[in-house]
């Protein structure tokens, strides 16, 4: 896991943890464009992953939790749904990027060089008989790319 995924999952989970308490503290703007700047910072310097789907959902959800504002008690049912929610994206966010990390391949060595671009072939062969008139010789073609 790289490290502003870890920093925009921590950031995603302490908003979810802490939402009253912050709301009571900071703004609404000030929290929706720290998750803005998050975001964008971790999708410029680490790129967009489909592994961080969850993160990303849970970053949603924050998102609108800071345009609703959390108000009153909301009942029972609706608190054990989110939690239940929130702890399963938690674990697909931490879980999916450390299962299928990112790699790099490493730089080719060696005398000869690396080949980039497409070539194509035109196989043709007539030794082959038609199966539908056995005394006629069919022209066989096959188009290969590499």
């Amino acid at each position: 896991m790289q490290t502003l995924e870890l920093g925009l999952i921590l950031i995603v989970a302490g908003y979810i943890g802490f939402n009253r308490l912050i709301h009571k503290k900071l703004n609404r703007y000030y929290v929706i464009g720290l998750l803005l700047i998050v975001l964008a910072i971790q999708l410029v310097f680490e790129g967009y992953r489909w592994q961080m789907i969850p993160a990303y959902l849970l970053w949603v959800t924050d998102l609108i939790n800071a345009f609703i504002q959390p108000g009153g008690k909301s009942s029972v049912m609706v608190r054990v749904s989110k939690a239940a929610d929130f702890v399963v994206l938690l674990v697909l966010s931490v879980i999916l990027p450390m299962i299928l990390p990112v790699f790099e391949l490493p730089q080719p060595t060696g005398p000869y060089s690396v080949v980039q671009g497409t070539y194509t072939l035109n196989l043709t062969g007539s030794c082959h008989y038609s199966p539908y008139n056995r005394s006629k010789k069919r022209n066989d073609q096959s188009m290969v790319s590499i």
